[in-house]
């Protein structure tokens, strides 16, 4: 990075907060590097779609108790 001292006053603090900028930047980069695996993305997809599948099947099973659980409140409260 340039030497900042010749900078006139009034730009100083732009030059602080863009030098600050570039070194979140950096950190971001080295984050996102460190984060890429070596799985194929054919691999990735699959698993995406058993885990759906997955959450489907659970959302079907809570879908049906909360029928039955219905239908048996209604039929408690209906009752004389």
């Amino acid at each position: 990075m340039e030497d900042h001292h010749h900078l006139p006053e009034n730009l100083k603090p732009f030059f602080h907060r863009a030098t600050e900028a570039q070194e979140r930047l950096a950190k971001l980069e080295a984050a996102l590097a460190s984060t890429k695996t070596d799985i194929p993305d054919a691999k990735l997809v699959e698993e995406n779609k058993q885990l759906q599948s997955k959450l489907e099947e659970a959302n079907a099973t809570v879908k049906q108790e909360q029928t039955k659980v219905f239908l048996f409140l209604f039929t408690f409260f209906s009752s004389p």
